[in-house]
């Protein structure tokens, strides 16, 4: 609702926004309706299985997306490597499993560590092919993505790729612009003051002039 509201010259009329994070949430808006969902689990693409047999998730299924490439299940494996494993890059740069943070994790997948890598990379595919899907289902002008880790350059290209890659073949969606915003910790908080704009000056604007 924020990037309609605050950036409308730029926001096409049909558009969704992903969030990729500590959990990982869409968001769709058309002209015809920007307000939220009175389901608030609508968009909860985090728990979309892409794995049956796949790890638990703290939801209580098997193989959710978010279990492969959300920060905080990311931070949670590297973690469970540092805890594990003598030959993690991970050891050299940290002292003990507490101090891993997302930067941690991606200055350990540039100096090559293969288990990182081999999990990042798995996630990067899995989050491309959600995507994909998505896009599939809910065609859109546009969808935007707010991700501190796919604003790591190769991830950038990579996941962008991955997507177009996966689309070609449909008419309707070789047009589809993907835009990786600038990371930006605080469009929560943005999106729902937007959200407050909707409902006081928008989709209630009688409520103000009874004042």
């Amino acid at each position: 609702i924020g990037q309609y509201l605050f950036n409308p010259h730029n926001t096409p009329d049909n558009f969704i926004f992903l969030h990729a994070g500590l959990g990982i949430y869409t968001s769709f808006f058309t002209k015809e309706k920007i307000g939220a969902s009175k389901n608030p689990y609508i968009g909860e693409i985090g728990h979309t299985i892409v794995e049956l047999n796949g790890q638990y998730c703290e939801c209580g299924k098997k193989g959710c997306l978010q279990t492969y490439i959300s920060d905080a299940w990311l931070i949670k494996h590297a973690q469970l490597l540092f805890k594990n494993s003598q030959l993690t890059v991970l050891k050299s740069l940290v002292k003990t499993e507490k101090d891993i943070h997302l930067d941690t994790l991606l200055t350990a997948y540039n100096l090559g560590d293969s288990a990182l890598r081999q999990q990042i990379d798995k996630g990067v595919n899995l989050l491309a092919t959600s995507i994909a899907n998505l896009l599939l289902i809910n065609p859109a002008d546009k969808i935007y993505i707010n991700s501190q880790l796919l604003n790591y350059q190769p991830f950038t290209h990579e996941v962008r790729d991955k997507i177009q890659d996966q689309l070609h073949y449909v008419p309707f969606t070789r047009n589809i612009e993907i835009e990786i915003l600038p990371y930006n910790k605080h469009r929560g908080s943005i999106g729902a003051c937007a959200l407050a704009i909707v409902a006081f000056f928008i989709e209630h604007s009688n409520v103000l002039q009874d004042i």
